[in-house]
């Protein structure tokens, strides 16, 4: 396994229902009420799969770093049997699920340290300030 350094992506700015129904449509919703926690949600689109982990029951509980490691499982037996090789993510759990991204990224390395998957780990940046010129 690889894992490349982080590069910056703007903030979102769809709420997650929002990227969901226009990412798999709605009636793919129903695919998240089968899985438990510790799962992996798989939805296909055109020719990528978009993987929701299921680390927690509700949105406002937080996870727990042994359930983000058997989603992270989950979705490499996917990328295994599906012959993924690259794998783009966010620091996820980082944000407000406040994990630790030093234990969350040893995490990720040691459930893909016996693959050939390509694991690239994307921040969110700031928003940039802006700057005022004034003509002379």
């Amino acid at each position: 396994m690889r894992v490349q350094r982080s590069m910056k992506i703007p903030p979102p700015t769809s709420s997650d229902t929002d990227i969901l129904v226009g990412v798999a449509g709605l009636e793919s919703l129903a695919t998240f009420t089968e899985k438990k926690v510790g799962d992996v949600a798989v939805l296909k689109t055109k020719q990528r799969y978009v993987y929701y982990l299921i680390t927690k029951k509700a949105a406002y509980q937080k996870p727990t770093y042994e359930n983000l490691q058997s989603s992270l499982e989950a979705m490499k037996e996917h990328c295994l049997k599906h012959g993924i090789s690259r794998i783009s993510m966010p620091r996820i759990g980082c944000g407000l699920d406040q994990l630790k991204w030093e234990r969350v990224s040893k995490i990720i390395q040691e459930v893909f340290k016996n693959t050939d998957i390509i694991i690239t780990v994307y921040s969110l940046e700031a928003p940039a300030k802006l700057a005022t010129y004034t003509k002379r």
